[in-house]
């Protein structure tokens, strides 16, 4: 019987329990989230090392809700699947803030996501971007300061990165992504087509979980091969 990841016993437990309803393996995703998966799979199984970092940027326009939902699920999935070493972040084309929305969709399955005081330098649209640290477990490297910014922030890595596209917008805006070592093309819906209608919080909660299901696929393809 394997045992369970250390970073798995430390994840909130509100969280852990969510994510297993969302575990599965790569054959139920449908495509083209499949095959941008498997994509996904190989590279970080190839350059995965224990204990040392490997990069993840998930990049969207705005940069306040699909790369925000996508970074923290992947995180949490890695800490589930005990690989603490991919580490997912996110970033803009367009850079905003990090959407209310989608800080309550994160908070209703357990992650603890809480204003620092600070803000962060605000983007065309001229709004408030204050940083927020998430936690998704009590563990060390559990937690990030997260906020709204521009691929090219220094709170990025330079370089050496998997850059992961999740809306159109930016997949077709940046072809190539300085200091990435490979790209994936991953969109998904916008949930903010719901924004203030009755369905804004289940859409939410459905990209949440549609980003968490494939982050769990993944990585799981991922500890397979290691």
């Amino acid at each position: 019987m394997t045992a369970e990841p250390a970073t798995r016993s430390t994840l909130e437990p509100v969280l852990a329990a969510h994510l297993d309803t969302l575990a599965g393996d790569l054959g139920s995703i449908t495509e083209p989230h499949r095959s941008a998966g498997r994509q996904l799979a190989g590279w970080l199984g190839a350059h995965h090392r224990p204990e040392v970092a490997l990069p993840v940027v998930v990049v969207c326009t705005g940069n306040s809700r699909r790369s925000m939902l996508g970074a923290m699920m992947g995180n949490a999935a890695a800490s589930a699947l005990g690989l603490p070493e991919v580490r997912f972040t996110s970033a803009g084309t367009a850079p905003s803030a990090f959407n209310p929305r989608t800080i309550a969709a994160l908070r209703s399955i357990g992650f603890a996501i809480e204003p620092t005081g600070d803000e962060a330098p605000r983007g065309s649209e001229n709004l408030t971007n204050p940083r927020h640290r998430v936690r998704w477990g009590s563990g060390e490297g559990q937690e990030l300061v997260e906020f709204s910014k521009a691929l090219g922030d220094p709170a990025l890595p330079p370089c050496g990165f998997m850059a992961v596209m999740v809306c159109d917008e930016a997949d077709a805006g940046c072809p190539v992504v300085p200091g990435a070592a490979a790209r994936v093309s991953m969109p998904f819906p916008d949930p903010k087509a719901a924004d203030g209608t009755p369905e804004e919080a289940a859409r939410y909660a459905a990209t949440r979980d549609a980003f968490g299901r494939l982050m769990l696929a993944v990585l799981a393809e991922v500890r397979k091969s290691g």
